[in-house]
This record gives structure tokens, sequence and C-alpha cells, in this order.
């Protein structure tokens, strides 16, 4: 669940957004002026920074699409997650799609 608040709302019922984020795991965006800042889950936050920081192309990077993908964080059709037996197509396809681009 995606959540958005103000600063002053999130002051007045921290306990309520913070418990969201944790139980339910909730994306909280608070909106701070012309900015904004978002509460999100450690474990999620690791997720996204690792998947960004992984190798395209490499197992490391399919392993954590696929742990987005399970968390919910990624949505995507069924067929674009892999497992131990599949992955060898998504292998193929950054391949194929490298050697477009070439």
């Amino acid at each position: 669940m995606t959540l958005a608040t103000s600063q002053s709302e999130f002051r007045a019922n921290m306990k309520y957004y913070m418990d969201s984020v944790v139980k339910e795991k909730s994306t909280v965006y608070i909106v701070r002026g012309k900015d904004s800042l978002v509460l999100s889950k450690q474990e999620i936050y690791n997720l996204l920074v690792d998947y960004a920081n992984a190798e395209i192309g490499s197992l490391n990077h399919a392993i954590l699409y696929n742990k987005l993908v399970e968390a919910g964080i990624i949505k995507c059709p069924p067929h674009k997650t892999y497992t131990k037996e599949t992955l060898h197509e998504y292998f193929e396809e950054i391949a194929n799609e490298a050697n477009q681009t070439i």
C-alpha cells in the first residue's frame, strides 16, 4: 500500500505511518514544502540499492529482480520471473538485446 501525507500530518500520526510501513510493507510519501521524503522498510530499500548496483545480466541481478517481484515492488507479467531452470532464458534475452543495440 502506498500512502501520502503532509509533514504535519506525519508528525501527528507518526506511529500509524511507521506501523503501516513495518506491518503492511507500505511506502509513505511525506510532502515537505517543495521536497518529498519517502519512508519505507530498510529491507526494501536495501533490495532496491542492491538491484540498482548489480551488474545487468548477472545471476545476482536476476535473483534480486525476483526478490523485488516477490516483495511486490516490481509489477511484471508472470513470464518475467525466473527459476533456476529457466534462468538461461534471462541471459539469452540480455544477449539478444545487447546484439540488437550494437
